[in-house]
């Protein structure tokens, strides 16, 4: 009789479908976490550029501003 009691409780633990579901979340999570990751390191991969760009735009409005003021056209 216990060991009827044991394997019924066994059987009631655990459904195979909810393992199966279990690791698919995890799958799934660690793509969507990898994806996201990567889109990241692409974009802070890109912040150098931007930074370099936008310092080449303010000198060249300083350059422009200042070729402006000095030469007495205004």
């Amino acid at each position: 009789m216990r060991f009827a009691l044991s394997s019924a409780t066994l059987r009631r633990r655990r459904n195979p479908s909810v393992d199966l579901q279990i690791i698919l979340v995890i799958l799934g999570t660690a793509g969507v976490v990898s994806a996201a990751l990567s889109a990241l390191k692409g974009l802070l991969d890109q912040v150098p550029d931007v930074i370099r760009s936008w310092r080449r735009v303010v000198d060249e409005a300083r350059r422009t501003r200042a070729d402006d003021d000095g030469d007495g056209t205004r």
